[in-house]
């Protein structure tokens, strides 16, 4: 099995460069058709600096809960993050207020380790047990959809625009209770 050939652990600030580049790829991957090619040239252009300021993240783990999934190899193969809520750009925006005070913020997995079980492990160890938690979508995304709602997310009757880095398309919160 997969999993039993990786590392799962919280990320060191040695990571936060591996972090941005596997996030950077499989984001133009999962968002090609939903907001276009020039998004995942854009989110591979950031990585590095997006990196250095996850390098920083990273040494202060007492307001995230984080995991990294490596392979032996040194491939990344997942990453997950959840935190207090709202975060500062949902405040901005003026998405408040929340509706839960705990926020899924990643869970990205690489496409060969679809389907192993590895997302619902990380989402275990991201996720408080019995805590509402919510998280944001973008409409369209459909299989991530389908994963959140046997997971007990429900949509939020709510659509707000992206910022401008994702093409503003249409997004939404989804919440699952305590």
């Amino acid at each position: 099995m997969l999993t039993s050939s990786l590392s799962i652990r919280r990320p060191s600030a040695a990571d936060g460069p591996l972090w941005a580049q596997f996030l950077a790829h499989v984001q133009a991957t999962t968002y090609r058709d939903l907001i276009g090619p020039e998004f995942g040239e854009q989110q591979r252009a950031a990585a590095s600096s997006y990196g250095a300021e996850l390098t920083r993240a990273f040494a202060d783990q007492t307001r995230a809960e984080r995991r990294i999934a490596i392979r032996s190899d040194g491939q990344v193969m997942a990453i997950a993050a959840a935190g207090p809520a709202p975060e500062e750009w949902e405040t901005s925006a003026g998405f408040v207020p929340a509706p839960a005070d705990w926020q899924l913020t990643k869970l990205y997995v690489h496409p060969q380790a679809q389907g192993t079980g590895l997302a619902d492990q990380l989402l275990a160890e991201v996720l408080p047990e019995g805590r509402a938690t919510y998280l944001w979508i973008i409409q369209g995304n459909e299989r991530a959809h389908r994963f959140y709602t046997r997971r007990g997310f429900a949509d939020l009757d709510e659509t707000f625009p992206a910022g401008a880095g994702w093409g503003g398309v249409p997004m939404r919160r989804m919440l699952r209770a305590g």
